[in-house]
């Protein structure tokens, strides 16, 4: 308790002094999983209390290794030799027990609420004990497949990922979104799940059948329906099958598919015997057709069933396009057409209303646009219609209006062939770059592919099917993929924190205060972010309020800010995983730097009023006082204009002098913009002027900024090649490269018959070597004559260092020594 130790032991009644696991309940009761069952300890006002639960009341094992609670009251148990069990927590009952158990002792549990159990086991790797909703008929006990291991331990991240520690792989994860099984052949088509819970697919060769229950789908073939290429399938409430195919017209299958009728092209009015989506209202059934649409009427007789309608663009000129994709009845059961090239189309009542176009509205802009052809359709929890089209994303119409979502929205593939509503109201897209989760609320997206085993994905069109227990299946052409329904609450953001603030190269601890001195300018924040899905997809923005002016993006998980002015300032950082910055969580970190004492109001307001004493004061030695002001005043004008002038160099200046004589000879406009620019980097130049050696690569920076000027005014005619190691070490004199480059330029001459070309280098031996091709100017170039010279006397005053100059009959050379 902070003071003193207790121990709980056999004399205070626990059943055992092993003890393999702990678990606190709601009312700070621990259980204590031992070698002869649970014990169940409190400790109030220092009175120790144990209760014991054994084989004697109903434990199946009393050896008890590890133990998870569900949320419901109740806690699963991992035993020895006879699985698991769970009990009810408040009365010690238990309530249920997995059947015949083969896969000896238990390790660790993890749950997933309503769907599953996973259970780690000692030597026979991981297992999946279905819970199912109606009772034990789906408590199914399997074998994940691979995984005959030792696992140590499992947990749930808040993605829905399942992490496993076992003695082989060590850590591995897997996304529980998604289930993948094998199907019977390549060339599935379409999918439904009936409401015993088998899986029907169809395929270019025919119709398969198999029951998910089993934990593996173990196919059938519908021996007479091998010759069929099957597009479409429903079940309607009769319990019949509707097959749909392309070039083979209708057939209707019994609950066991024993008997059959067909409906071909021009016989019982099929309008066309290529039907690409059925769908169906109570007892009514829509068929989607290249010909158009038909309806009709279910029957318990198969053979009882008849013609309810037609509906072809000549059907009273209202429905536009013979081509039907596909057919979707919405949650007020309206009957929604996809169409080829002419957008979406609803049955009303006895009205058909199209949709080749719209106004779609983006914030206050509203654009007029062709759908096109739609391929997939659905509604949401709210009855707004979402709709994909070949071209254009996916649009979402509210009867009023519609809205797009493309590529610039996050839609990462124009191809989406199918769309479906989740538990949760999510719509989930399968298109061939993946499976992507899009919130209707907000538009955020997230994306699945191979970081959770989605590879070659090519999803048939509208090839989705909902199970009973809402789970939804997509077909792949040789697979399939199960979503099942997890009721956690999951994370669709990574989560970002910042890991550390470092101020002049100190790490803050959580204790110290935001506010810092003058002196503290050199900030480090860095963060990090969680996401276990695909943790390389994420991407960085931060902005420094009061500093920065917009995000800027990285994959960086640090940021430097190494000189900042006094102020307020509020760091935030956010983390998307899919390059969209929609309304990710952003964290903040507010700091203040203080002006220092002598900058304070207050310290100002004090000195002012100290000064106006001092000065009534001293009346009687005014002119003494103002008299050596100004001597000091002259005195420091005085020096600060001989470090102007022994620091700007004259020599440097008339150079770029001459050359704005001849810029505006040949091109007034850009004169103005050489002038501009030459005063900008004069600015560059005074920031130097205390300085009496700079480092080589800033010196390389001061010339490369220079050199905007000079290819304004020479254009191709000279060329600067720099070819200096950026790890070279070293100083020289400031402005010693832009001197040796005016020089060159001065006295030699640039056209675009003769271009003047520059090389600095490092020639291996201490010195920067400036070479120019001799190319001297016809006419005389006045000369200050100080340029070289003035480098050479600076160099003298630094010590042991000469300027080397040399001179053959093709080049001027310049070496120039590099001080240490």
């Amino acid at each position: 308790d902070g003071k003193l130790l207790y121990n709980f032991d056999p004399k205070d009644g626990l059943t055992g002094e092993d003890i393999y696991c702990l678990h606190c309940d709601a009312s700070d009761r621990i259980w204590a999983g031992t070698d002869r069952g649970i014990s169940i300890c409190q400790f109030e006002d220092y009175t120790k209390e144990v209760a014991n639960i054994s084989s004697s009341d109903g434990l199946p094992d009393e050896i008890v290794r590890c133990m998870i609670e569900d949320g419901s009251g109740n806690l699963w148990l991992g035993l020895f030799d006879h699985g698991v069990c769970q009990i009810n927590m408040a009365t010690g009952e238990i309530m249920a027990q997995s059947p015949t158990w083969n896969f000896g002792s238990v390790t660790s549990l993890e749950l997933y609420r309503d769907l599953e159990l996973w259970i780690g086991t000692e030597a026979d790797g991981l297992i999946k004990y279905e819970l199912g909703t109606d009772g034990d008929s789906s408590k199914n006990v399997l074998s994940v497949e691979g995984t005959f291991s030792k696992i140590y331990d499992l947990h749930r991240d808040a993605e829905g990922n399942l992490w496993v520690l076992d003695n082989r792989q060590g850590v591995s994860s897997a996304s529980r979104r998604f289930e993948f099984l094998s199907g019977p052949v390549d060339d599935i088509q379409c999918i439904s799940i009936s409401t015993e819970h088998e899986v029907v697919l169809g395929t270019a060769s025919g119709l398969y059948i198999g029951d998910h229950r089993l934990g593996e789908l173990e196919w059938k073939e519908i021996a007479h329906t091998e010759e069929l290429n099957i597009t479409s399938i429903y079940q309607d409430t009769f319990q019949h099958f509707w097959v749909g195919t392309f070039g083979g017209g209708l057939h209707l299958f019994d609950a066991s598919f024993k008997q059959r009728r067909s409906f071909s092209y021009g016989v019982d009015a099929l309008g066309n015997a290529n039907v690409m989506s059925i769908e169906g209202i109570g007892s009514v059934i829509w068929l989607g057709t290249l010909g158009g649409v038909a309806s009709y009427r279910s029957h318990p007789n198969i053979q009882q069933v008849k013609i309810e309608s037609r509906l072809t663009a000549q059907w009273g000129g209202n429905l536009l396009s013979q081509f039907i994709y596909t057919v979707f009845a919405d949650r007020q059961g309206q009957i929604w057409f996809g169409t080829d090239g002419q957008g979406v189309s609803v049955f009303q009542g006895d009205t058909i209303l199209n949709y080749p176009s719209g106004e779609v509205r983006d914030d206050t802009i509203s654009t007029h646009v062709e759908f096109g052809s739609v391929y997939a359709i659905t509604d949401d929890l709210e009855g707004n219609i979402w709709f994909s089209t070949a071209q254009n994303g996916i649009f979402k119409f509210d009867g009023q209006e519609f809205s797009n979502l493309a590529m610039k929205q996050g839609i990462r593939d124009q191809g989406i062939t199918t769309l479906a509503t989740a538990h949760n109201g999510q719509i989930i897209l399968a298109h061939p770059s993946g499976i992507d989760f899009l919130d209707p609320q907000n538009g955020h997206l997230i994306y699945y592919d191979k970081s959770v085993g989605i590879n070659d994905f090519t999803p048939p069109l509208n090839a989705a099917a909902q199970d009973p227990f809402g789970a939804w299946w997509l077909a792949d052409q040789d697979g399939l993929i199960r979503m099942p329904v997890i009721k956690e609450d999951l994370r669709i953001d990574p989560t970002v924190t910042l890991d550390a603030v470092v101020v002049e190269g100190n790490i803050l601890d959580d204790n110290h205060p935001n506010s810092f001195g003058h002196k503290d300018k050199h900030f480090e924040l860095q963060y990090s972010s969680r996401w276990f899905t695909d943790p390389e997809v994420v991407k960085y923005q931060y902005q420094l309020e009061g500093y920065d002016r917009d995000w800027i993006e990285t994959r960086n998980t640090q940021v430097v800010y190494s000189n900042l002015p006094p102020g307020k300032y509020t760091f935030r950082v956010k983390a998307t995983e899919n390059e969209l910055w929609f309304d990710e969580p952003i964290v903040s970190y507010h700091f203040e730097i203080h002006k220092a004492i002598w900058l304070r109001w207050w310290f100002l307001l004090f000195g002012a009023i100290a000064i106006l004493g001092l000065a009534l004061l001293g009346l009687t030695l005014r002119d003494r006082r103002i008299k050596r002001i100004k001597d000091l005043e002259k005195s420091i004008v005085e020096r600060e204009l001989q470090a102007l002038k022994a620091q700007i160099n004259p020599h440097f200046l008339f150079n770029n002098l001459y050359g704005l004589i001849d810029a505006i000879h040949e091109d007034p406009d850009m004169a103005v913009e050489y002038v501009e620019r030459l005063a900008d980097f004069y600015r560059s130049v005074i920031h130097h002027r205390n300085n009496q050696l700079i480092p080589i690569q800033e010196e390389i920076k001061l010339l490369e900024n220079f050199q905007y000027i000079l290819d304004r005014r020479f254009e191709d005619r000279l060329t600067i090649t720099i070819k200096i190691d950026e790890n070279l070490d070293g100083f020289i004199p400031p402005l010693t490269l832009q001197i040796l480059v005016e020089n060159a330029v001065k006295h030699n001459v640039a056209s675009k018959n003769n271009p003047l070309f520059v090389l600095i280098r490092h020639d291996g031996s201490g010195h920067l070597h400036v070479s120019n091709p001799l190319q001297p100017k016809a006419s005389n170039v006045p000369s200050a004559k100080v340029g070289l010279e003035n480098l050479s006397k600076r160099y003298e005053l630094l010590g042991d260092y000469k300027l080397k100059v040399y001179q053959s009959e093709e080049s001027f050379n310049i070496f120039v020594p590099i001080v240490k």
